[in-house]
Formats: C-alpha cells, structure tokens, sequence
C-alpha cells in the first residue's frame, strides 16, 4: 500500500516491485490503480530475471523459501532478496521475521536459477537505532550451498552482533543457497533477515 498527502500541484513517485506467477510470458502488461475518484492504468514490463542487472548478487530477485511465514504480519521471504539491505523498513515488508520463537533451526532458501559459481555469502540483519543487532539481530547461522542436489555447508558464522556479516569460502558450483539460522541476540530468539547477497 502507498499512502500519501500532498498538497494540490505536487507530484508523488515510488518504486513498485511487483511479483508475477511463475511462466508469466515476457511483455507489456497494464496495472490498475484505483482510487476513489480515478483509475489509472500503469504499463508493467516482464521480463526474465536474468535478463536484469543484478550488480553481480546472485540472489537478486530470486525464488525463496523459507521454514516458516508470518501469515498475518508483513515479512514476506521475498523480500531478502529485493535489494534492500536497510533495517528502516523493517515489519513494513523489507525483511523475514520467521514464525516460529525460540525454535531453530529456521531456515531460507534462495534458487539461483541454475548452476553457479560461488564463493560468498553476505547477511543483512536487522539494526536500527530501536533494534540493534546486538539485541535483535542473527547470532549464529550456517551457510550452505547445494552441489549436486546435495546441501553442503560452506560457511559458519558465531557470536555476531553487527548488521551485516560477510562469509567468504572456497568456490563451489551451486544451484542454491541456504542460510540455517541457530540462535539470535535477545531473550524472545527469533531469526530476523534483511537480505541475502550471495557472490
């Protein structure tokens, strides 16, 4: 939802990402936007994932999965990969909350859309001024890659209380990444992730 007031003569602008169903055909779509006393239609271009610049993050974009959802609470899985490593829109769509308290592993899955080669793994957790990683962000976690539809694990990460971890390792050919959270800073332990950037 995008609210605003703005005062007559101004002119509102915001980036809309918006998810198609898998198999979409690639073209030019319209999409309607009401409000009480206008509809307008807006042209949406479709296109193929890998046909957009990803800045080299593998995961941008991408499918994901994950262990658990939130069904009436706004942290979609999505949104870990979207390009959006800021906490300050966190429990407003940027960032997955998983639903199960002080019960882990919990787990993301992102598919890269075939086979890859990688050899790092970046983890943006949340960390604002209100929520500090310290106390609210991922501790420990596992990063895993999966070779041969095998998952191996290629990375450890223990102890952390910054926003952002970056695991490097040796480069393996995988056509998914799985980060497997274990414990979070804080008394009330749930796993909170901002974005995946996998390279």
């Amino acid at each position: 939802m995008l609210t605003s007031y703005l005062p007559p003569g101004y002119e509102l602008g915001a980036k809309l990402l918006v998810a198609v169903p898998p198999g979409t055909a690639e073209g030019t779509y319209g999409l309607r936007l009401r409000t009480p006393s206008r509809t307008l239609e807006v042209p949406v271009e479709v296109l193929p994932v890998d046909r957009l610049d990803n800045g080299g993050n593998l995961a941008l974009r991408r499918p994901v999965t994950a262990s658990s959802q939130h069904v009436n609470a706004n942290y979609p899985p999505c949104s870990v990969v979207d390009g959006d490593r800021s906490s300050n829109g966190w429990a407003g769509g940027n960032g997955w909350n998983d639903a199960t308290a002080r019960a882990w592993p919990d787990t993301v899955d992102i598919a890269l859309g075939g086979a890859r080669q990688i050899s790092r793994a970046d983890l943006y957790t949340l960390d604002t001024e209100r929520y500090p990683a310290s106390r609210y962000g991922v501790r420990d976690w596992d990063v895993q890659a999966r070779v041969g539809g095998q998952w191996q694990t290629v990375a450890q990460v223990r102890g952390n209380t910054a926003g952002n971890a970056r695991s490097d390792f040796a480069p393996v050919t995988a056509d998914a990444v799985r980060i497997v959270a274990l414990a979070s800073n804080g008394a009330n332990d749930y796993t909170r992730i901002i974005e995946v950037e996998v390279r």
